[in-house]
């Protein structure tokens, strides 16, 4: 699968918000840990947020399986196209927006790096074919006991 722009979407554009069930760290791990790498999908994303010392961080995951929209079929790329960018709009709760990093061509495939700078390499092996692959798709270590 995989999602591609309808038409040229300039940088800095907004392209849509990675919708899902909001849940905690423990139960991501737990629906990851029920996931068959080679029959099942994975729609978990990780958001961690850091805030002032006072209040400390939160680490909340969002399960775009069941409720999710079209952001959950764009594809990773270790030379993404798009970056998702966290905020709060009247709601305690994040909002995930993805926004082009450059130009995006009508009819390219629209991507994003499923990891952070300080994420680890999972087993599982990325296809993206770019000059920056990393050969493995990244993976959040918080979600594996």
């Amino acid at each position: 699968m995989g999602v591609r722009a309808r038409e040229r979407i300039w940088k800095g554009t907004y392209i849509c918000e990675y919708l899902g069930e909001f849940i905690d760290i423990d139960e991501a791990s737990l629906r990851l840990s029920n996931t068959s790498l080679t029959t099942d999908h994975n729609y978990l994303i990780v958001v961690r947020e850091h805030f002032h010392p006072s209040i400390g961080n939160r680490v909340i995951s969002i399960d775009a399986r069941n409720s999710g929209n079209i952001a959950r079929f764009i594809n990773h790329s270790c030379d993404p196209n798009a970056c998702m960018i966290i905020g709060h709009v009247g709601s305690d709760l994040p909002r995930v927006g993805l926004f082009a990093m450059r130009d995006i061509d009508a009819n390219e495939e629209i991507c994003f790096d499923y990891g952070s700078p300080d994420s680890s390499l999972s087993s599982t092996v990325c296809h993206c074919n770019t000059a920056l692959c990393r050969n493995f798709l990244p993976e959040d270590k918080n979600l594996y006991p």
